[in-house]
């Protein structure tokens, strides 16, 4: 192994380690708790091992992620059934039958650092680090300074520019709770970049990653994430962190946002991502028709963000989208070249 090489493992053994250690609380019953308490949907399997939480709109997703069973038909009549909700999903483990149709970028190195990842990453984490002081922040904090970060971002992913009261909902949502925590990078008393995570029993995900136009060129977002992933690991101990699953529909930014991932030292897992809309939704889904229907809706309305997944989710249930990984397809493995 050259120096700057993260060590990687093969994808089923990454996934065997998800539970070589036992729960450590009760956090997910809690977690789930707390979401009904603030008049979230959310559901917790009878046997307490699993829970399924908010994904994106009109969605609930199923946690831990190495909870790869099939999800049986009475729980999923149960998040089916919550108010609001549309859409039901959960991983399972690919396998030659099942072809992988997302990635899941998973790390788990207690030993996290930034000199063993390759040098493109040290590099811009460095430079990140020099130019912004990155820490946890409150949420005043995030109310006051997070609103150009996000509506920055969107505009760069293509969709239209949020008004500053969809900011501050997303705060008023999240903020009571628990188990929700904000990062921020920061210079000259403005937040450049920010990323609110998702700290349940012994694992974490990061479920939102925003950042302000202007000096993108020093590194913010790399800065951010490993101080964050290093607390995590290092200093917290937890098990693993997660930074998202890539998205259903090959946007055209899909490449650089793993590749981004892949240089912060995390592990693109495959798994098959399993969707099971509402009855009354599957014609609206599953016929190709209703495909290719949903992508001429998604050109006239190119800026919703919504509409893109819709469609992209009609691809997926459809059968229509054969290689959905096909973007990754002659990635190197590194950044090493």
């Amino acid at each position: 192994m050259t120096e700057g090489d993260m060590p990687t493992e093969a994808p089923d053994a990454v996934i065997r380690s998800f539970s070589a250690e036992r729960p450590r609380s009760d956090d997910l019953r809690e977690f789930v708790g707390c979401l009904r308490g603030l008049g979230q949907p959310a559901v917790l399997d009878p046997n307490g091992a699993e829970a399924w939480v908010p994904g994106t709109r009109a969605e609930l997703v199923r946690v831990p992620i190495e909870r790869t069973a099939p999800a049986s038909p009475e729980i999923l009549r149960t998040v089916l059934g919550q108010r609001g909700i549309w859409v039901a999903s959960y991983m399972q483990a690919a396998d030659p039958e099942h072809p992988a149709n997302c990635f899941d970028y998973v790390c788990t190195d207690r030993r996290y650092d930034v000199e063993k990842l390759e040098k493109y990453g040290r590099r811009d984490i460095r430079r990140g680090l020099r130019c912004f002081s990155v820490r946890r922040c409150t949420w005043d904090e995030l109310l006051e300074h997070g609103y150009e970060g996000y509506a920055d971002t969107d505009e760069r992913h293509g969709h239209g520019r949020p008004s500053r009261q969809d900011f501050e909902a997303f705060v008023v949502l999240h903020r009571p709770c628990r188990f929700y925590e904000v990062w921020g990078a920061w210079r000259d008393d403005a937040l450049h970049a920010w990323t609110k995570a998702t700290k349940v029993d012994n694992w974490v995900f990061i479920t939102t990653a925003c950042s302000r136009n202007e000096y993108l060129r020093d590194c913010p977002n790399n800065a951010l994430a490993y101080e964050a992933t290093r607390t995590f690991l290092v200093e917290e101990k937890r098990r693993l962190v997660s930074f998202g699953i890539s998205s259903v529909q090959a946007t055209s930014n899909i490449v650089s946002l793993h590749k981004f991932k892949v240089r912060m030292g995390f592990q693109p897992v495959p798994f098959v991502r399993t969707f099971v809309p509402r009855r009354l939704l599957r014609p609206l889904l599953k016929p190709r028709l209703a495909s290719w229907f949903w992508d001429k809706v998604v050109a006239a309305r190119p800026a919703s963000e919504t509409l893109a997944k819709v469609a992209g989710l009609s691809r997926l249930v459809s059968g229509r989208e054969r290689s959905p990984l096909a973007w990754a397809e002659g990635l190197p493995e590194s950044d090493s070249d």
